[in-house]
């Protein structure tokens, strides 16, 4: 597959990446295991993506708070 969106983790965030394409993406909404293996992901070049909606809220940014209640919506 080009993509996967991982939102399980653990062991399924590490399992994903033998089934992505080599240059493919992981998108995932969950900090990987400190156990992780990087080995796979490495050897076929993937590029993973770390997602927390929350970040917005976090950080007090307002107009991205706004877009995602439009996303929502």
């Amino acid at each position: 597959m080009d993509l996967a969106f991982d939102t399980v983790g653990g062991d399924t965030f590490a399992k994903t990446f033998p089934g992505v394409r080599i240059y493919g993406d992981i998108v995932t909404i969950l900090e990987p295991s400190q156990n992780t293996v990087w080995k796979v992901p490495t050897s076929r070049n993937l590029r993973i993506s770390l997602e927390l909606m929350l970040t917005p809220r976090l950080q007090g940014l307002v107009t991205p708070q706004e877009h995602h209640g439009e996303i929502i919506a």
